[in-house]
């Protein structure tokens, strides 16, 4: 099967876009936290479309149980590992060193039931549920079922349980059926293709705009905003993708290959960096405008590249870190 390049290079940008996030450190200024703000309306949404659509896209035949052990070894078996990993960390450095977020020891009992050792491993909970549920929709017509039941369950107002992060599943279930659906329909939604780039930039700004006014508690405004951010990156992608510089594919291609592995430990390395510029006694006094950018890409540097360089240089290398962090 031809690989999908595009979602590759959509993968490689969500995957920055998830550490930029995560990379706020003490202090920052009011428009850097508008920008986050910006990259949450849509980034996790598309990462959920991604996973939908490739599930659809490369599904098999496979029995359920079979199929439910490789994403054991894919997801839970990285997910605890990394928790292990990163509780242990927190225990040895939090009394010295800049810990947003502390542990303790029954913190490795909570990662058996909800994501203790970093809030942002919600994902994987999330995507793993999925799964369970995805495989007994076998048809089009179920899965475009299942798309308006996982619709009506978004925006149902009562909240659940974070427990085994069942209300992210809740709120997030939608847009992986959207790239289930969308493959189904590739057919219909290949039209959207055919709409230029700078339309989709365009529409992207003007409802962020709208977004950030006043109207932030409509919740269909940030349904819509979501979906609107998930077509200009996957149209930013296609235009990325026809660029023949091998430099600039293979970065696109290395970042997403790693986008599991970055994802999982991203915040430890972007913590490092905090603790560095802590130390420096960086944030003492007033930071101007440059100082400022110039701390986030320190940080965002030390979250995405130095996890690259393990995965690349380690992970990939020994059969036992391959196992543990679920590659074949």
């Amino acid at each position: 099967m031809k690989r999908a390049v595009f979602l590759d290079i959509a993968k490689a940008i969500c995957i920055v876009l998830v550490v930029v996030g995560h990379s706020p450190s003490i202090i920052y200024p009011e428009w850097y936290k508008t920008f986050i703000l910006g990259i949450y309306t849509f980034h996790m949404p598309l990462f959920m479309f991604a996973s939908g659509f490739i599930y659809n896209m490369t599904k098999n035949d496979d029995a359920y149980g079979t199929f439910l052990m490789k994403k054991v070894r894919r997801l839970v078996i990285p997910y605890f590992i990394c928790s292990f990993i990163l509780i242990f960390i927190k225990l040895i450095t939090q009394d010295f060193a800049y810990v947003r977020i502390h542990s303790s020891l029954i913190s490795f009992i909570n990662v058996l039931y909800k994501p203790e050792a970093g809030r942002f491993l919600w994902f994987v909970w999330a995507l793993w549920w999925m799964f369970v549920i995805i495989p007994f929709f076998k048809t089009r017509k179920q899965r475009l079922i299942l798309f308006a039941i996982a619709m009506f369950i978004h925006f149902y107002p009562e909240r659940i349980t974070e427990v085994l992060c069942l209300n992210s599943t809740k709120k997030m279930l939608v847009y992986f059926m959207a790239g289930v659906i969308t493959f189904d329909y590739k057919a219909v939604f290949s039209k959207f293709k055919q709409i230029p780039l700078y339309i989709y930039a365009i529409l992207f700004v003007v409802v962020e705009c709208l977004y950030f006014s006043d109207v932030r508690s409509f919740s269909w405004m940030k349904f819509l905003l979501a979906f609107i951010g998930i077509a200009f990156i996957l149209s930013l992608s296609k235009e990325i993708e026809k660029i023949k510089s091998n430099g600039v594919q293979k970065v696109f291609r290395i970042l997403s290959v790693s986008s599991y592995f970055v994802y999982l430990f991203h915040t430890t390395f972007e913590g490092l960096a905090k603790a560095i510029l802590v130390k420096a006694s960086f944030y003492e006094g007033t930071i101007s405008t440059f100082s400022f950018c110039m701390s986030e890409l320190f940080i965002i540097a030390f979250g995405l590249i130095i996890p690259i360089l393990i995965y690349q240089f380690v992970v990939v290398r020994f059969k036992t870190t391959k196992f543990l962090f679920g590659l074949k």
